[in-house]
């Protein structure tokens, strides 16, 4: 199980400098696009496009590290009442539907990237299937955390019912 969290350290470590990467492009790319504009009087006209493609591109990439994380947002207001198994057999049945979501979104915008595998995107001309791809990465990873985060919640479940729960 050691080797697998280390693949996965692995893994997040390398979503991190993508994600790094695309945030200093981002930002780059900003600047020289408002340098261009108001210093040069030569705007980019493709620069916003690039940008908000840049951008996309970072959320989808972290969206599965906040998976892996377990912050992702909750309203517990209600289950935080509830006796201490209640609450982690809930939170298992939300990390297994946040799983099935990847998966299905995923598939999805697999099939998407197939239907405009010929289209282009407006404006900067770049295939479509660059950009709705970063989604089926996203939905991809975020099924594949999902299951390591799966496992270790029935890992320490098993073990606090060894140890007599809370």
């Amino acid at each position: 199980m050691k080797s697998i969290k280390k693949i996965f350290d692995a893994v997040e470590n390398v979503i991190k400098a993508v994600c790094c990467s695309l945030v200093c492009g981002f930002t780059v790319m900003t600047l020289i696009s408002v340098i261009a504009r108001y210093v040069l009087h030569a705007p980019i006209w493709w620069s916003e496009q690039f940008c908000r493609y840049l951008f996309i591109w970072m959320l989808m990439m972290y969206a599965p590290l906040i998976v892996r994380k377990g912050k992702n947002l909750g309203f517990d207001l209600v289950v935080t009442k509830l006796p201490y198994m209640v609450q982690e057999i809930l939170q298992l049945i939300c990390e297994i539907l946040i799983g099935l979501f990847g998966a299905f979104y995923c598939v999805y915008t697999i099939q998407l990237c197939e239907k405009f595998a010929n289209k282009l995107m407006e404006g900067i001309r770049i295939p479509a299937p660059i950009m709705y791809s970063s989604q089926a990465v996203c939905g991809a990873l975020i099924f594949i955390f999902s299951i390591e985060v799966i496992v270790n919640h029935i890992i320490a479940l098993k073990s606090s019912k060894k140890e007599g729960g809370r």
